[in-house]
C-alpha cells in the first residue's frame, strides 16, 4: 500500500491514519469483489512505512473481514500488528517483541 501525506509538518502521530488507510483498502476491494460476484478477502497484510522526519517505522497491519464489517452488536476482538524502529530495535529479538494490539468495539 503506498499513501503520501503532506502532514509533515503535523506533530501528529501518523500510525492511526495508517491502519485505518488498510482497513479502509480492505473494505474498498472486498465491496468491489462482492460486486463482481466474487468471494471477498477473508484476510489482507499491508506493508507500511511512516516518516517524522527522518525517522523511519515498519509496518506488518493484517486486516481481517472482521475488521471491516463491524457491527454495534459484535463482540469486543483484538487485532495486532507488529512495527519495527531501525534506530531503535537493533536485534532480530526485538522485532518480534514489538506487537502493538488494537481493541475493536
Amino acid at each position: 500500500m503506498a499513501t503520501r501525506s503532506n502532514r509533515h509538518l503535523s506533530k501528529d502521530d501518523p500510525e492511526p491514519l495508517l491502519i485505518a488507510e488498510a482497513i479502509a483498502a480492505v473494505y474498498e476491494n472486498n465491496r468491489t469483489l462482492r460486486a463482481a460476484g466474487l468471494p471477498p478477502l477473508k484476510c489482507k497484510t499491508f506493508a507500511g512505512i511512516t516518516m517524522v522526519g527522518t525517522a523511519s517505522t515498519f509496518y506488518k497491519i493484517p486486516v481481517t473481514e472482521g475488521l471491516c464489517n463491524i457491527h454495534p452488536e459484535s463482540p469486543l476482538s483484538k487485532t495486532s500488528f507488529l512495527l519495527f524502529h531501525p534506530l531503535r530495535d537493533r536485534s532480530t529479538e526485538a522485532i518480534s517483541q514489538q506487537a502493538h494490539h488494537i481493541a475493536v468495539l
